[in-house]
């Protein structure tokens, strides 16, 4: 066995302490960590086998030593903030997802609702036009009002436009005059 073989040999051994010590087990002399404890099995075989690869007994090593990181309690911690960073932005995602949804639906409300006040206006509409055609102007002009606030557009753009309310606009002429 070569140097090199008993450097392998004694870093495995040492590792292999390391990690039962801060990966305590069933008391059988196994771990509950993810298999760093082979890391002292394999440099022995490797020392055993007239093999000395100190390289991969280094690189095992350092691979079997990063496996107890992960059950360290800064491991846990940055674990555990990592997972409440996931939570906090499902939420964020899921309220955002909410308040869109919330606004969607106000949107489609305004939509009926406005679909709803152009159809009343419309129908005051056709009477006013009814009542300007039958020369009953005063009736047209009470319904003006009623129209202009259901909807504006009906009332700036058929209700002033319409022919038989223009002639109710329309000034009327003065009454002619009797003197000869």
């Amino acid at each position: 066995m070569g140097i090199a073989g008993v450097a392998a040999l004694a870093a495995g051994v040492a590792l292999t302490q390391q990690n039962d010590a801060r990966c305590p087990g069933d008391g059988g002399g196994g771990n509950n960590c993810d298999g760093v404890s082979g890391v002292g099995a394999g440099a022995f075989v490797l020392t055993l086998t007239g093999v000395t690869l100190l390289p991969y007994a280094i690189v095992f090593g350092i691979v079997g030593a990063s496996g107890m990181e992960k059950h360290s309690p800064e491991a846990e911690r940055r674990e555990q903030a990592r997972a409440e960073r996931q939570r906090i932005e499902r939420e964020r995602v899921a309220r955002e997802q909410r308040e869109a949804a919330e606004r969607e639906r106000e949107r489609e409300r305004a939509a009926r609702d406005k679909a709803r006040r152009r159809n009343e206006a419309l129908v005051l509409l056709k009477s006013a036009v009814k009542a300007a055609h039958a020369d009953q102007c005063s009736a047209a002009f009470e319904l003006e009002k009623q129209i202009r606030d259901l909807d504006a557009d009906v009332h700036d753009v058929w209700f002033v436009h319409d022919p038989d309310i223009k002639r109710c606009l329309a000034p009327s002429p003065p009454p002619p005059s009797l003197e000869p």
